[in-house]
């Protein structure tokens, strides 16, 4: 990358090293390419932007862990609606909850809780 004049690697990861990101930027005068850090910046923001269902899912999760059953419940559905379902895969796959048997997904008694990144995002919009 440095030979063809490539901005270096970005390497960044968690706080509770859940995970381990590498950024390989394009070259900065690849036509029709955002600046690195412009393109960079966006997808953070897009990436952190939650519908209101999501954002309340992280709210009930934040005094301990729950069943799907009684994250509807809290959220005010009388089951689990596709909105809810969709908050929850997101929110997964955004890293800000994860399962809390994640060797047996299906078990009866699994529930959900709040990541370290779940509760830095928490605590971010609170600000």
């Amino acid at each position: 990358m440095k030979k063809n004049g490539s901005p270096p690697p970005r390497f960044s990861t968690d706080d509770g090293r859940t995970y381990f990101l590498v950024e390989l930027p394009v070259h900065p005068k690849l036509p029709g390419v955002k600046a690195q850090d412009q393109a960079h910046d966006e997808a953070q923001d897009q990436a952190h932007v939650l519908n209101d269902t999501e954002r309340r899912v992280l709210e009930a999760l934040e005094k301990g862990p729950l069943a799907t059953a009684r994250i509807a419940a809290t959220l005010g559905h009388s089951s689990r609606s596709g909105a809810i379902k969709l908050a929850l895969i997101r929110l997964e796959s955004l890293g800000l909850i994860e399962l809390t048997i994640p060797d047996k997904p299906r078990s009866r008694n699994q529930m959900r809780r709040l990541t370290s990144g779940g509760k830095t995002w928490l605590a971010r919009s609170q600000e």
